[in-house]
């Protein structure tokens, strides 16, 4: 666990992070080994939660649960998809915070099946970004919205829940992408994109079982101007309470 106390850390959460960033040369690496390193004497505030649930954080002692968890409230009223982005970067100890929360979604047993992979390597995003386009049966059209990071959720077929897992990964990285003020989107047919030989090279590639099935790949960045707008209205017959 984390020196707070709060996070509870655990390696196995760690197994299938990959991170691509851009430059001369890629660098691949595992981030359990990464936080091993990296962040065996961490201070609050890089991963620890600033002010723990259940802990006191007002002078006089005063729980502020409440406060807490009406921004959490807030968060998930408020967030929105993003169709234009800047040219401003998810720097890393931001994208590894979203990381994080990602492999904290709920999942079927416990299985955590989900698998992240982070791009930030330019070519290799323009080329998913082509391929989803044609295997959406839309080549040319540029669904990536000029984001520069990409993260590919995949998933374990192996378990009969892991298309629910992933889901609801992905819900997790783009609330906590937006606890951050990092803009997201979630962008449909990463499972046809890595069900053809190329996409499975590429797992292959990046060390992972070509097994994994896409689930999507979430956009994540910096608003471009017009990249989000209002909130659609909500269907009135969407809820039902029996009592």
């Amino acid at each position: 666990p984390c020196h707070g106390g709060c996070c509870g850390f655990e390696s196995r959460r760690f197994r299938h992070f990959f991170v691509f960033f851009s430059g001369k040369t890629n660098i691949q690496f595992r981030m359990n080994s990464y936080f091993s390193s990296r962040f065996q004497h961490r201070k609050s505030g890089d991963f620890c939660c600033i002010n723990p649930p259940g802990r006191s954080s007002t002078p006089n002692g005063k729980s502020n649960a409440i406060m807490e968890n009406q921004a959490l409230l807030d968060g998930l009223l408020t967030r929105r998809s993003c169709r234009a982005y800047n040219e401003r970067k998810v720097d890393l100890m931001t994208l590894q915070k979203i990381l994080h929360a990602g492999t904290f979604a709920p999942s079927g047993r416990n299985s955590q099946s989900a698998t992240f992979v982070a791009i930030q390597n330019p070519e290799l995003i323009a080329e998913l970004e082509k391929r989803d386009a044609e295997v959406s049966g839309n080549p040319g059209v540029h669904r990536f919205y000029g984001a520069n990071t990409i993260v590919a959720v995949l998933a374990d077929p192996q378990g009969p829940t892991h298309v629910y897992d992933g889901a609801l990964a992905m819900g997790n990285l783009m609330l906590a992408a937006h606890a951050l003020d990092v803009k997201s989107c979630w962008i449909h047919h990463a499972k046809d994109v890595f069900a053809t030989e190329w996409g499975k090279e590429l797992l292959r590639k990046w060390g992972l079982p070509d097994r994994l099935e896409g689930i999507a790949f979430c956009l994540l960045g910096y608003e471009a101007k017009g990249g989000v707008g209002a909130a659609a209205p909500r269907r009135n017959d969407a809820i039902l309470i029996v009592s």
